[in-house]
């Protein structure tokens, strides 16, 4: 994590998250859950096998693996492992599979002339004189699926998700708290996984730091999952995380939606703004600091056309394109000189018009109507864009003179399109997250390699995604930066400088 702490709270949430990451020894690039071990062998002398997951769900052509742990008890001798009831089309190779130690590697590959179906594979430890233990792997072959045609890509923390022009809604990457919404919790999903329940989307959103996301569907349903802690699921509950999408209490209908750390607001029809989650500095502009698990009337004198929920602030666009923000005004993030906060809406400074904004823990960014970016806020590593590290309280002009159509802001750094299609970003880039090849601070935009064009980029905590313009109906999604959870979606958890296309299954 990088700069100074926004809050005490947030500090020690990412902190156990980090930890919590740090002692994973099981690397799953199927979906599932942990199981318990079964015991074999009589007389002197025990072993158990368990599997770092009892579940797997493979298209043909692709591969998953799942660490296999052996417990034994007076048992020296090396334990043989195999797989029994293989159907045809699948094939499993453990790594290694005579096991002196306590672990071993099964990597189980569905070919492409595997057949759809549901199979219990039987995963067998053999100890020297007959002494066994087995355990269920129940692998899922799917249907192989066509090249899909992407609409966007919403990036946060170590998670990422998108949304096919079909509304259909895949993540990938961190899941602890069931934020992948697969409907379950294994640490880390390394290709995309559908999110469960068959919804279609019109938006999704991510926190550039946090473990929850949220789907607006086009009947102005809002859905969440993952974690709860602060009641930002919007369910009714605090401290009950969902792995699949939940609705949001209240059967408001919205037209748009926009996820802060640790709270949600949107818009329905009329232009009122509603939010939920945790609003202990301010964030819900409504002159209170209470919290809410659903949604309740936020910003209650204002009427907007665009909503962003950072960390701890908010911010908002009326409908001639006024700027508004609310609630922490920590490093100028508000927009109107100062730094102090303010529970209700105060204006941002300039008297400039715009037609869109974003925001994160640290800064907000927006577009005018023809595409100029202004940005303000901490700027401690050039997140503000404008060549310096100085900290901004007044909108303040990015360099450099581009005009984009789509800019969003991630943990102290900002990524943007530019007319034309190429991807520019700036900020702080200690793990590639800025796709230029290096791990330099950049203090003004600069361009990702690859000479991809892009529709639409988003960037989190540190890793950065865009989904590329269409080419004969399809388009493809490139991630770059930090992969320790498989959060760049290519199959691996190798961190990239540059971009990566995304692992799709065919």
């Amino acid at each position: 994590m990088h700069g100074p702490i926004r809050s005490t709270i947030y500090r020690s949430r990412r902190a156990a998250e980090l930890v919590a990451l740090a002692v994973v020894t099981v690397v799953q690039q199927g979906c599932g859950s942990n199981g318990n071990d079964e015991i074999g062998g009589l007389g002197s002398g025990s072993l158990a096998v368990s599997l770092g997951s009892k579940t797997m769900s493979l298209a043909p052509g692709d591969s998953g693996t799942v660490t296999v742990t052996l417990t034994r008890v007076d048992i020296n001798s090396d334990i043989a492992l195999t797989v029994e009831n293989l159907p045809a089309g699948v094939t499993a190779v453990f790594d290694p599979p005579n096991v002196s130690g306590t672990t071993s590697a099964l990597r189980v590959r569905a070919t492409a002339s595997a057949a759809p179906g549901n199979h219990d594979l039987l995963v067998r430890g053999t100890a020297s004189g007959g002494k066994t233990a087995t355990q269920t792997l129940s692998l899922s072959v799917t249907t192989a699926t066509s090249q899909l045609a992407f609409k966007s890509v919403v990036v946060g923390g170590s998670t990422t998700c998108a949304l096919t022009t079909t509304g259909a809604a895949y993540c990938w990457g961190g899941n602890r708290n069931g934020q992948v919404g697969n409907g379950n919790t294994s640490p880390s999903v390394v290709t995309p996984t559908a999110v469960s329940g068959g919804f279609t989307f019109e938006s999704l959103g991510l926190p550039d730091i946090g473990t929850f996301a949220c789907g607006l569907r086009d009947d102005g349903t809002a859905y969440c999952w993952g974690s709860n802690f602060f009641g930002q699921l919007g369910d009714g509950t605090i401290g009950t995380d969902r792995s699949t999408p939940t609705a949001v209490a209240g059967g408001l209908k919205l037209h748009s939606l926009s996820v802060g750390e640790a709270h949600v607001c949107g818009l329905t029809a009329d232009s009122v703004a509603h939010c939920w989650g945790d609003n202990g500095i301010g964030a819900f502009g409504d002159g209170t600091i209470k919290g809410s698990a659903s949604p309740v009337a936020a910003a209650p004198d204002l009427r907007l056309r665009a909503i962003a929920a950072g960390g701890g602030f908010t911010c908002g666009l009326t409908g001639a394109g006024a700027g508004y923000c609310w609630g922490s005004g920590g490093f100028g993030v508000l927009g109107n000189g100062g730094v102090e906060k303010s529970l209700t809406p105060v204006g941002v400074a300039g008297g400039l018009s715009f037609d869109s904004i974003a925001n994160s823990g640290f800064d907000t960014c927006a577009l005018s109507a023809t595409g100029e970016a202004y940005c303000w806020g901490q700027n401690f590593y050039g997140n503000v864009g404008d060549g310096t590290t100085t900290q901004r309280s007044v909108p303040t002009a990015v360099a450099g003179g581009l005009r984009f159509t789509n800019l969003r802001m991630g943990y102290e750094h900002a990524c943007a399109v530019a007319v034309g299609g190429a991807a520019y970003c700036w900020g702080v880039n200690s793990v590639g997250s800025l796709g230029d090849g290096t791990q330099t601070q950049r203090l003004t935009p600069t361009p990702v390699l690859g000479g991809l064009k892009f529709q639409n980029v988003s960037i989190g905590d540190s890793h950065a995604c865009g989904v590329t313009e269409m080419v004969g109906g399809t388009n493809d999604i490139y991630c770059w930066g930090q992969n320790s959870s498989g959060e760049l979606g290519d199959g691996t958890t190798t961190a990239s400088g540059t971009p990566r296309k995304v692992r799709w299954p065919q």
